[in-house]
């Protein structure tokens, strides 16, 4: 026993000191691992980020050419209206308003290339007028006022129906469907109305003044033309995915999409406010743990190191019959996913973690090591036991309270069933809707029960399919019942007839941005607004 433990007849040694050796090899690649391919998330869970993130996340490197073009017809256009040798910032408020009521009538011109730069101009006002600016604070600064002067002067609603004008064009379209690869240039138009439409939607969507903030609610609430602005945003969306358009550019709509529905409908504060109201009015409790702010504190989970070691079906660990070790060293990785979910501080067991990784290596070092002898498998079990039981490091740390940060809830439904099932199981028959009688049941079962009743939570769904019954069963008594015409019933009243479009629609696009080593013959492409235009098709 001794001699295996020292060394074999090739001499590789499978006692402890190669153990510790492949020890220190896998920690010394684990840190490399972690610091080069593994950095830490850093997120924040909430509506929207700060305004260079946002605007960051609508341009693509490709639209980089586009900003001198937009500052060049913001140029030329202030000296066709002769405002000569003066700048935005030299402009006083009545000039501004002028020059911007001169833009809002060329946009509506018959020419398609001084409508265009009419349209960029008013790209690059929203943009802050950066040339201008001396720092990036600055350069936000007038983005913010630029935006809030263009919607007073009405530039929102009439930037909203250009984009329905570009919407319908057909020629684009089957221009767009003729082509093998559509690029950059085929949604120029399109990408610039849609640039402007974000920007102004964000911005005032966190403005300071409150009565501003519903005044710009209530009119995305209203139907422009007789189309609410996100129906004509999931049309678009039917649309591309369909093939009928292949040039929108999908990364923008659904952007604008993401920012209208947060803003006519209301964000997680608004969502938890109307939620408490509403089970005010139903006389249900108040619910005292908000998910979404519990989702906030917890840190985000990372899958188990080197995972695949188990899921291999050539690995030797299996073949050299130590289901036994396989089954300890999932045990000794458990409580470091543990941890980090429920936020706890994963140092205290990294050592669990780097003993259990560095039993990982080549397939020669394993069948080494573990060779199909069983009594050399035997001394490397007892070795793996002992120091796992003995070592302060490597010992397996008690997790705590094993459970998810929310408080257990219990459906009506669910404590029915259980009832039923319990009566049918120990007394023979079940008592339909009778959640007090507990005779003849063992006290095992009083318990069960006085638990699920101390759970019971009543949701707004139950009490809404509750009502509609009562609506569909007595039509009469309840003629006089009217739904509150909420914004998320007329969105959801607009949008009804194409549900099924747009959620078809939705997962094509999640599919073809899913990450796959096959080729997607069939897929939609969704890079056509970042893709040049001299890249070849054979190269996309």
């Amino acid at each position: 026993m001794m001699e295996r433990e020292e060394g074999n007849s090739s001499g590789i040694p499978t006692g402890p000191p190669r153990l510790s050796k492949i020890k220190e090899v896998v920690q010394r690649q684990r840190k490399d691992s972690e610091d080069e391919g593994s950095p830490d998330i850093d997120f924040e869970y909430n509506d929207d980020d700060s305004l260079p993130n946002e605007i960051s996340e609508l341009y693509s490197y490709t639209e980089y050419p586009e900003y001198n073009l937009n500052q060049q017809s913001f140029n030329e256009l202030l000296l066709y209206f002769r405002f000569k040798d003066k700048s935005w910032g030299h402009l006083n408020m009545d000039e501004k308003r002028r020059y911007i009521m001169n833009l809002a009538n060329m946009i509506d011109v018959s020419k398609p290339d001084e409508r265009m730069k009419a349209i960029r101009a008013f790209l690059y006002l929203c943009q802050g007028c950066w040339l201008e600016c001396q720092s990036d604070a600055e350069c936000f600064q007038s983005i913010e006022e630029n935006v809030v002067l263009l919607y007073d002067c009405g530039i929102f609603t009439a930037f909203v129906e250009l984009l329905d004008m570009e919407i319908e064009n057909q020629v684009t379209a089957s221009h767009a469907c003729r082509k093998l690869a559509v690029n950059i240039n085929d949604s120029i138009e399109l990408r610039v109305i849609l640039s402007v439409i974000y920007t102004m939607v964000h911005v005032l969507r966190v403005h300071p003044d409150e009565f501003f903030r519903k005044e710009f609610q209530d009119e995305l609430n209203t139907p422009i033309k007789g189309e609410l602005l996100a129906i004509r945003l999931f049309s678009m969306i039917t649309k591309f995915c369909s093939g009928t358009s292949p040039h929108f550019p999908m990364k923008k709509v659904l952007l604008l999409l993401w920012k209208v529905l947060l803003t006519s409908l209301g964000g997680f504060e608004t969502l938890k406010k109307l939620k408490d109201e509403i089970r005010e009015k139903n006389n249900l409790e108040a619910v005292i743990e908000d998910t979404v702010t519990i989702s906030k504190q917890m840190r985000p989970a990372s899958p188990p190191a080197a995972c695949t070691e188990f899921g291999d079906p050539g690995n030797n660990f299996r073949k050299a019959g130590l289901s036994s070790y396989s089954q300890g060293a999932r045990r000794l990785k458990a409580p470091k996913q543990h941890h980090i979910d429920l936020g706890m501080n994963p140092d205290d067991d990294d050592d669990d973690v780097e003993f259990d990784n560095s039993l990982q290596g080549s397939d020669n070092d394993k069948r080494s090591v573990f060779s199909n002898d069983i009594s050399g498998s035997e001394v490397v079990d007892d070795n793996i036991d002992r120091i796992a039981s003995t070592s302060p490091e490597t010992s397996i740390i008690n997790p705590g309270i094993r459970a998810l940060p929310w408080t257990p809830k219990v459906r009506m439904g669910d404590l029915d069933q259980f009832l039923d099932y319990s009566r049918l199981k120990f007394v023979g028959y079940s008592l339909r809707e009778d959640r007090t009688t507990l005779a003849g049941l063992p006290d095992p079962i009083h318990e069960a029960v006085k638990v699920l009743k101390k759970h019971m939570y009543i949701s707004l769904s139950e009490k809404q399919i509750e009502s509609e019954n009562n609506i569909l069963n007595r039509p009469i008594l309840n003629k006089d019942v009217v739904p509150e015409l909420t914004a998320t019933e007329i969105l959801y009243k607009a949008m009804l007839p194409s549900l099924p479009q747009n959620m078809i629609s939705l997962l094509k696009i999640l599919l073809a941005a899913a990450p796959t080593s096959k080729a997607k013959t069939d897929s939609i492409n969704i890079m056509t607004d970042v893709i040049p235009d001299e890249i070849p098709y054979n190269s996309i």
